[in-house]
């Protein structure tokens, strides 16, 4: 790394040199050498902006990588005790689908929309794959999404929202509010996909369990595993999924491989984890000795392998 800052600075120092001469060969009436000087300019500037790229690429590898030198057997029980509440159990009498296109942007949830069903599509950016397979199995789609302005396809049942999900009324939009408004019936079972870069910690750990109840599916992309050695942020994924574990249990896990594998306590978790759940109450289940990913599931990024997780049970 060190080799590469240094070529970078380098670098940098002929960029800015080509650049300075730019200019008295403009004054001098010079047109062949500005062109040649400004073409050379182009092309370092876009080298250094790769090297950039991949400089900042390592950076960030190397910060999710835990030293295994410095896991602690009362460490690595706390990590598996956390990740124990996302076991997968088999629903019982029905069967898996995948909704959306393919690679990211699909997920895996239970074959089953019963009648007034409708659904909450958290984030939604350049897709709406998964909301308009939701949408042609006869739901009405409420979208929300403060990052676009509007959505990149329409349909007769979306019902779209330039709003963050938050758990801060002040930030935007609280997912009670979102499930509560007047335009959603009151006994409509409700589906959520949830996939907000990081936020969904804070929403399911400020959402109440009456509210969590709405839903007879989840499924939510769960960002920064690495972030479970921090012990603030360990103790809140434990809130976030004890809570879930009281009414849901889950069915399906795919690693989401657009980012890397991370060592926390010596134990290897995708940094982003994409988690499906069921209503207890609603779907029977048993024990499972499933292994992930399935025939269903597709990397998120194409041309790469995707993240073995075994039986992912801790």
């Amino acid at each position: 790394m060190l080799n590469t800052q240094k070529k970078l600075l380098e670098q940098a120092c002929t960029t800015e040199s080509l650049a300075r001469s730019i200019v008295p060969a403009m004054e001098q009436g010079m047109p062949a050498i500005v062109e040649e000087h400004v073409d050379r300019l182009a092309r370092l500037s876009e080298n250094q902006d790769k090297k950039l790229a991949d400089l900042e690429s390592l950076i960030r590898a190397q910060e999710t990588v835990f030293p295994s030198w410095k896991a602690t057997p009362e460490g690595s029980e706390e990590i598996r005790h956390i990740l124990s509440f996302l076991a997968p159990r088999k629903a019982k009498g029905v069967e898996k689908c995948r909704l959306g296109r393919e690679y990211d942007g699909g997920y895996v949830m239970l074959d089953s929309f019963p009648p007034e069903t409708v659904a909450l599509s958290l984030g939604i950016n350049d897709d709406v794959s998964w909301d308009l397979a939701v949408a042609e199995r006869g739901c009405d789609v409420f979208q929300y999404d403060h990052t676009i302005d509007a959505l990149p396809e329409s349909h007769e049942r979306f019902h779209f929202h330039s709003q963050r999900i938050t758990a801060w009324k002040e930030e935007g939009r609280m997912l009670r509010d979102a499930v509560l408004d007047e335009a959603l019936s009151p006994n409509a079972p409700i589906i959520l996909k949830m996939d907000i870069e990081g936020d969904e910690w804070s929403v399911f750990d400020t959402t109440s369990t009456d509210i969590l109840e709405r839903f007879t599916q989840i499924v939510v992309e769960f960002h920064h595993f690495e972030r479970l050695a921090e012990p603030e942020f360990r103790a809140r994924a434990e809130r976030v999924f004890r809570k879930l574990a009281e009414k849901f249990f889950v069915f399906h896990v795919h690693g989401n491989n657009c980012g890397n594998l991370t060592n926390v306590q010596n134990i290897v978790l995708p940094e982003s984890l994409e988690v499906s759940f069921a209503r207890k109450d609603l779907y029977p289940s048993e024990p499972t000795d499933e292994l992930f990913p399935q025939t269903l599931d597709m990397p998120n990024q194409k041309g790469r392998a995707d993240f073995y997780l075994g039986c992912f049970r801790f």
